[in-house]
């Protein structure tokens, strides 16, 4: 990639990202109106299970891909056939281990109280399997330097929400708000946006990649290679998404869902900070897994700067205007998120350039340095 290619890549990513954020902005507003605080809570606990799920039962598969593609060291049409195996697999372990919390009586910790019907373990099956599904896909577009039909594609789930929140609310819940039937509905809409994303990145692969899947899996020595490089980035990926979001079940556990929706709130408008190093963070991977490491280097020096210096002013101009505008936009309820936001946002500006620097040295396999 030149330096212009990836300027370029990046503001279509960024581009993307600032859409999407500006939509995930208002479908909140919509989510924390129709949910109310405790309703909230309950959505940030069971968002909050779908990521870790993905990321322990995906094995970080999706943070290895870019890297063995664009050095050639796996045949695309086998990786696609057990990839596809390994989505099954994968939901598979989601469901038995739901299966087993439920007969534990830990089924709280996934799926709140009241939400706990086998229709509702095999919704969250479903939202593991299209998510997995639709990430694979995407970072093997990525791979192939996508960025724009990528980029694109990431609105669809985003933007089909919003609608749907917004029409639901003016329709009928703005009457009835923080009721089961809620909580309900937004789980229907999450399904139906995710499978949406799936046939729609599915669609951009065919149509843009035109590689089928084989009649054959991956070699034993290339599950071993595979293993070799997601082991690493797995644990470390992990360990990240522990150490920022376990504290949603502290929250639960100590002060209940009501406390949890302020403090979701409050952790999701934090962390909009994090569109513009996400897209620089992708690109970077993509770029350097394939260029010569001394440019490499300067790509990631360059964009780790550019990071943080953006992520301050990001920072800065949400908090001046949410000190003003949150009460307005969600409700009194929520006023208690004002100061979280600022102890947040500490944290959420200096993860910034680490983000990029540990796409850097991830596309070096070295997810060693990442796991320190």
């Amino acid at each position: 990639c030149s330096s212009m290619a990836i300027i370029r890549n990046i503001s279509y990513l960024f581009s993307a990202q600032v859409i999407n954020l500006t939509i995930a902005f208002l479908s909140s507003i919509y989510i924390t109106r129709l949910l109310g605080a405790e309703g909230r809570g309950m959505y940030a606990l069971f968002n909050n299970a779908l990521a870790l799920s993905a990321l322990f039962f995906g094995f970080s598969i999706t943070a290895t891909i870019v890297f063995l593609i664009n050095n050639r060291k796996l045949p695309l049409q086998n990786l696609l056939t057990s990839l596809l195996i390994f989505t099954f697999f994968s939901t598979g372990l989601v469901l038995g281990t739901l299966a087993v919390l439920k007969g534990l009586g830990l089924l709280h910790l996934v799926l709140p109280v009241g939400y706990q019907s086998w229709i509702y373990i095999a919704a969250f099956s479903l939202l593991h399997f299209n998510t997995l599904s639709s990430s694979i896909l995407a970072v093997i577009l990525n791979a192939y330097k996508r960025f724009k039909v990528a980029s694109l594609l990431s609105i669809v789930p985003t933007g089909l929400s919003l609608v749907a929140y917004a029409v639901a609310y003016y329709a009928y819940f703005g009457r009835s708000a923080g009721t089961p039937s809620a909580f309900r509905f937004v789980v229907v809409v999450l399904i139906t946006a995710s499978l949406a994303n799936v046939i729609a990145v599915a669609a951009a692969f065919a149509r843009d990649i035109k590689v089928l899947p084989g009649r054959k899996l991956i070699a034993r020595a290339e599950i071993t290679l595979v293993m070799k490089f997601s082991f690493l980035a797995y644990v470390g990926i992990l360990l990240q998404f522990l150490s920022y979001r376990l504290d949603f079940w502290f929250v639960d556990y100590y002060s209940g869902k009501q406390q949890l929706g302020v403090y979701s709130l409050a952790a999701q408008l934090a962390q909009l900070v994090w569109a513009l190093p996400t897209a620089i963070a992708g690109i970077l991977y993509s770029c350097a897994s394939s260029t010569d490491r001394e440019k490499a280097r300067r790509y990631a020096g360059t964009l780790t700067t550019t990071s943080f210096v953006a992520s301050v002013m990001l920072i800065a101009l949400g908090l001046a205007f949410l000190n003003f505008g949150l009460v307005a936009i969600y409700g009194r309820e929520f006023e208690g998120a004002i100061p979280i936001i600022g102890l947040l946002a500490i944290g959420t500006v200096m993860l910034s350039p680490a983000m990029v620097v540990a796409s850097y040295f991830a596309s070096q396999g070295k997810y060693i340095i990442n796991l320190y």
